[in-house]
């Protein structure tokens, strides 16, 4: 038999002369919150509180509360199987699934119709970095395969039939990258001193992947699984803040650029000067766009294996987290992150939930709009 809060109260209830005990309002909170919102939580916690107040009873089955069976029908009822106990629970497992049904055997592809290099023209940042080659004179063949080097430690490991450092010379496209490197060599001298710009960029570059903090403005998102979609989304935000703030610093690293190129071009100095500038540039999108490539492979991975998609390819591609938020119902993903539901009130932070979701969800759209890859036809994303 099924007990509900407001069954208890009357079937307990000995009149105004038969005053609740502390240990019995105890258990008639815990059980308003279960009737409420029936999950585990509340569950665990209706069945400690009543094995409390029955452990301060000689006989409970006696107890002048139990003149109506209430306290033997609620014994019998949280001795039932967990799901009929917690269908609640059921439902958020139900909503868990999503992830795995909207992302199982989808596919991040490159998005053909986004610059290749945002804010920056590759073909301009390689003609200065030919005309500073050009007055400084002679490369370094040596310095070619550290510069190489590099850029694979930016790659990471290849992944599939064909290597990350290919995929990303394909979308740079390939002149780019092998005249890139070509081009740094006679600028050894310069990038390899205390100026070193390229590789100060490159340690500057990785810096910024890791600089992923999450502020705390996810007001709308519960603690644990269901926060890591929004906290997805807000990594790149940081990263998207971070690249900024890191092109800023460029400025500084010309004044170095300019004082070693002085010392080494002399005339010359402002066009050797400009080359080192360019390769920092280049360097700093070529980073990016490999760390891009990279992620997406691992992404690809988990939305291609036999095992279920869970909120774990968002760590690996965070822009997910976007996709999450948009393509599925509002409701669900309200419904999701909201911790208390069954509290007093809980309808109405429902539906402040709801509302304050519209910013993310608007937010979410541009990301994905602005990415350099995309999954196709998805569900609530027209083309």
């Amino acid at each position: 038999m099924h007990v509900t809060y407001d069954q208890w109260m009357q079937r307990t209830n000995r009149g105004l002369l038969s005053v609740r005990s502390s240990s019995l309002k105890t258990l008639d909170s815990a059980f308003k919150n279960y009737d409420a919102f029936p999950n585990a939580r509340h569950l665990q916690a209706l069945r400690r509180t009543f094995d409390q107040w029955k452990r301060e009873k000689p006989d409970w089955k006696t107890s002048d509360r139990n003149h109506t069976g209430a306290v033997t029908d609620l014994d019998a009822m949280l001795k039932g199987p967990e799901r009929s106990l917690s269908p609640m629970d059921y439902l958020l497992q139900e909503q868990r699934r999503r992830v795995d049904s909207l992302f199982r055997g989808r596919k991040l592809v490159t998005r053909k119709s986004k610059m290749v290099i945002p804010g920056v023209s590759a073909v301009s940042n390689l003609e200065n970095i030919r005309r500073g080659a050009s007055a400084l004179g002679a490369g370094n063949p040596a310095f070619m395969d550290a510069a190489l080097g590099l850029f694979r430690g930016f790659f990471g490991a290849s992944r599939g039939q064909v290597s990350l450092e290919v995929e990303v010379a394909d979308y740079l496209g390939r002149e780019v990258l092998g005249d890139l490197v070509k081009g740094m060599a006679p600028y050894a001298g310069i990038l390899t001193s205390g100026a070193n710009a390229i590789f100060q960029f490159g340690k500057l570059a990785q810096a910024a992947s890791q600089r992923m903090d999450v502020q705390d403005c996810r007001l709308a998102v519960r603690e644990g699984d269901p926060a890591k979609a929004v906290a997805a989304i807000e990594r790149v935000l940081s990263r998207d803040i971070t690249r900024r703030a890191t092109q800023g610093t460029m400025a500084g690293f010309e004044a170095i650029a300019r004082g070693a190129s002085t010392a080494l071009g002399g005339p010359a100095a402002e066009t050797i000067a400009a080359g080192v500038m360019s390769i920092a540039k280049l360097t700093f999108q070529v980073y990016i766009i490999g760390r891009d490539f990279q992620e997406k492979g691992q992404a690809n991975d988990i939305m291609s294996a036999a095992e279920p998609v869970t909120y774990t390819v968002f760590d690996k591609y965070p822009l997910l987290g976007c996709y999450y938020v948009v393509c599925v119902d509002t409701s669900d993903v309200v419904n999701f992150m909201l911790d208390d539901m069954g509290t007093e009130n809980w309808m109405d932070d429902v539906e402040k939930l709801t509302k304050k979701m519209q910013p993310i969800i608007q937010t979410s759209r541009k990301l994905i709009s602005d990415s350099r890859f995309e999954i196709e036809h998805m569900p609530k994303l027209k083309k």
